[in-house]
């Protein structure tokens, strides 16, 4: 039931996954959310608040920021960077950091092209936990693994994301103070 009292939140599958849904313990409202996971953009009429990586597909709605974050480099505790898993952000995020760059910045010549690729972080933090190889994560949405030892942050740069995690809604929101105690928690 998604009557008159029930938020939608509508998040990214990586950000639901890794940061958000940890970070709803405790929070006294829950039963007033419905988590929808989309990838953008997202036809926001059906939705309260969106949770995404920049707001450049919302330039009509209000936008405040989550956070910023850097990419660092994860592998399977014992492991190195034998074996590369390369994520494919998609075309509007062109600029997100790649293995390329972070060779570059760590003053490594050559770039192994080859390797396992993924469409997701969390399917990349996944396939670092199997043992498939290491991957260039989000330093915030791999907090969980690190923390529980299943994965291991490697020596080397953090790359600057371009963007920041936002959070997204219509100026029209009438739900303001469950979006408010949400930011807030």
């Amino acid at each position: 039931d998604n009557g008159p009292s029930r938020m939608i939140l509508s998040c990214l599958p990586s950000l639901a996954d890794h940061w958000l849904v940890p970070r709803l313990q405790g929070f006294d409202r829950l039963d007033d959310l419905e988590l929808r996971v989309e990838e953008d953009p997202v036809d926001l009429s059906g939705a309260t608040v969106r949770l995404t990586y920049g707001a450049h597909f919302y330039p009509d709605h209000r936008v405040e920021t989550l956070f910023v974050d850097e990419i660092i480099a994860v592998a399977a505790p014992g492991q190195g960077m034998e074996r590369l898993v390369h994520t494919d952000w998609g075309p509007s995020h062109a600029a997100a950091p790649s293995w390329a760059r972070w060779f570059h910045a760590a003053g490594i010549a050559g770039v192994p092209s080859q390797g396992f690729r993924v469409g997701q972080t969390a399917l990349a933090l996944a396939a670092v936990r199997a043992g498939l190889g290491a991957a260039l994560v989000p330093a915030r949405l791999a907090e969980t693994d690190l923390r529980a030892g299943l994965t291991s942050r490697l020596p080397g740069p953090a790359l600057a994301m371009p963007l920041p995690y936002v959070v997204i809604w219509k100026p029209t929101t009438r739900r303001a103070r469950l979006t408010a105690a949400l930011l807030a928690h």
